[in-house]
């Protein structure tokens, strides 16, 4: 059966993807210090290591709350670039994703990332959410073979995005674990209610052979 499980998530959660970061020019035809890019984009199925299938679904940052979100360099809050509460980092959830736009500071750190986004050195993003609710269709239920479906439907937080020297989509050990811990919970509802089902059978058929007697 390809039964869908709606998952009241809360948990902490890291995805990169591959999408470059853009370096904008000024009017002058100059590189500015402002850079851009995707955060997270919406329907692009991804695997999740060897567990699942993973999208975002168009409407899952409807009451997202931004206000505390930072951009870093490889989410380390000690590589602070801009933050939405300084108004250095924007938010943007357009029809393709979360987009960000910053402006890097005249720091060290900044002046460094200029360079590696300029050299092609940094060329992925990065986002740290929470999930409020999520989906899950198991296929592997019917076929070992098929990966899981998982559905991001709603997103409470997202409180840190980041440019990251490693533009690949991974799963952390949490995200991986969440897999395991409902899919254990999935499989636990099954066994519970093949065992109901088997229950009543017996009952049933007690019943009919109580009634053939009588």
């Amino acid at each position: 059966m390809n039964k869908e499980k709606q998952i009241d998530d809360g948990r902490k959660e890291l995805r990169v993807i591959t999408i470059p970061v853009a370096l904008e020019k000024r009017d002058d035809g100059q590189e500015s210090r402002k850079i851009s890019g995707y955060a997270a984009v919406f329907e692009q199925k991804t695997k999740i290591g060897s567990w699942y299938e993973e999208q975002i679904a168009r409407g899952a940052f409807n009451d997202c709350e931004f206000k505390r979100c930072v951009l870093n360099f490889n989410h380390n809050d000690s590589n602070l670039l801009a933050r939405v509460s300084s108004g250095t980092l924007k938010l943007e959830v357009d029809e393709k994703g979360l987009k960000f736009e910053a402006e890097l500071p005249n720091t060290t750190l900044g002046n460094d990332i200029l360079e590696l986004i300029r050299r092609g050195d940094i060329a992925g993003c990065s986002f740290a959410f929470v999930v409020r609710k999520s989906s899950w269709t198991w296929l592997s239920d019917e076929d070992p073979a098929q990966l899981d479906q998982r559905e991001i439907l709603e997103i409470s937080e997202v409180f840190d995005v980041s440019v990251v020297t490693h533009p690949a989509y991974e799963q952390t050990s949490v995200s991986a674990r969440s897999a395991e811990e409902d899919r254990d919970a999935h499989r636990e509802a099954k066994n519970a209610a093949l065992a109901e089902s088997q229950r009543r059978e017996r009952e049933f058929q007690l019943l009919t052979i109580h009634n053939c007697h009588a």
